[in-house]
Formats: structure tokens, sequence, C-alpha cells
């Protein structure tokens, strides 16, 4: 194999990692905060965001740093919490969510969430709702720009409990029929998104409950580990090519 193949492939096998990422934990309680070293989500990350306000500036990323990506909420009035959520972080990103409407009815609004100065080229979006936690049979959509998700079951579906990563289940329905099949979904992804800001639009004609987003950056950005097999490649590369000129040009 020849010697620039070789290096090629030494990189590709030492990887490209993904960007960072923001994730909003919706909570007002000790029970339902995640502490910065804890990792929750469907893309495993620390350093979430503990939002209880319908407003939030300069959110954080995985790695602890201040960013300018703003949080702004409308319609989703107060945070529902089941008052459990201490046994891992997944369960405590799933146990509390923004709450609008109510499960007696009288619901039927939108509620919206806007997301602005997001600096990542092209990213996905995660977005969690606990309702098959705590009201399987409700039904609600969630939608950014074209593309609309649903989640819920039907009258008489069963709660699913959630107590950690194995739980995750995403609905890629786009109907409320196909949403009933794919019960006990929890969480929906927008996947290639771009521009500095996007608004996701969450409807229930009863209760609309959201418990967490994350936005996942999908720009792949080479791993220190990566940096240092290139220049330690193209080091070789140099040091060969120098020997074969000095063999070409050295005396018979």
């Amino acid at each position: 194999m020849k010697l620039p193949t070789i290096l090629l492939s030494l990189i590709s096998a030492a990887g490209l990692a993904h960007g960072q990422s923001i994730g909003i934990n919706f909570t007002n309680n000790v029970g339902g905060t995640l502490a910065p070293a804890a990792s929750a989500g469907v893309v495993a990350q620390s350093n979430w965001n503990n939002v209880g306000a319908t407003t939030a500036t300069d959110l954080i990323d995985s790695l602890g740093s201040t960013t300018t990506v703003d949080l702004a909420v409308s319609n989703a009035f107060n945070i529902w919490g089941t008052g459990a959520g201490t046994a891992t972080p997944d369960e405590q990103l799933m146990t509390q969510a923004f709450q609008w409407g109510s499960a007696a009815g009288g619901g039927g609004r939108v509620a919206t969430f806007t997301f602005s100065q997001i600096a990542y080229p092209t990213y996905d979006v995660y977005v969690y709702s606990p309702l098959a936690i705590s009201y399987p049979a409700i039904q609600q959509s969630v939608k950014v720009g074209s593309t609309t998700y649903w989640l819920g079951g039907t009258a008489g579906a069963a709660a699913a409990p959630f107590a950690g990563p194995g739980d995750y289940r995403q609905s890629t329905a786009t109907t409320r029929s196909a949403a009933v099949l794919q019960h006990p979904a929890n969480y929906v992804v927008f996947s290639g998104l771009s521009g500095a800001s996007f608004a996701m639009q969450v409807e229930s004609a009863i209760l609309g409950r959201i418990a967490g987003v994350q936005i996942v950056s999908v720009s792949p950005v080479p791993e220190p580990g990566t940096w240092a097999l290139m220049l330690a490649g193209l080091g070789v590369v140099a040091f060969v090519s120098r020997r074969k000129k000095a063999k070409a040009t050295a005396p018979a």
C-alpha cells in the first residue's frame, strides 16, 4: 500500500467528531434540575441549561462554554413536574416540562419556542415530550419549518414509565394515526437544519408538554488525535520524499 493511501486510512480510522450541542432542560425545582456533570439525552451531553422561565439568554453548550443562543417561549405558561426524577439524569430530564392547556380540556393552542443567534452551520434538533409517561392518550404535534411530527396514543393507551437511556423512543409519525402506532414515543428529531434561528411550534387540543430540547451540531470537527495523526503522517511523507530526492541526485 502506498504511503499516501496509508495516511488517509489512518486519518479515516481516527474519525471525525461532531461539534458541540446545547441542551435545554425545562424545570423549576431541585428534583428536575440537572447538575453540570450530569449526562442525559439521546445524544448524551453534560452542562444542560436548566430553564424555568419563558426567556433565556446566552445558553451554555456541552463543554460549559457560553454561547450567543437565546430562547423565547410563548403560550407555555407553567412548569409541570411529577416530583420524581432523581434516579437518573435522563429521568430528571423527562419528568418535568413546560406545559399549557389542561388534561380536563381547554387547551387547543400553539406554544412557540424560538431559538436565535445559533452559530452552528448545520444542526439537528431533538425535542423531548413526557406525555407518554403521564397522559398517554393525549396527542400533540411538533413543527419546525415545513416538517411536522406527531406524538401520543389513543383512548386506553398505557402509560410508559421512564427510567433511563434505554427508554427513549423516537416518533417519525407525520400524522395522528401514525403516532398511535408508534406509541409510546417520547421524542422527535429535525435533521439537517441551518440558519441562525428557528421557531418550534407545539400544538395540542388538550394538554401540551415539552420536557427539553437539544441543538446538536452536525458539522464534523477533527478530534485532537486526528490532527496529531495528520501532522505525524505528513512528517513521514515529507521524510520519505526527501530520501527519494536524495537518492535520485546521488552520484552513481
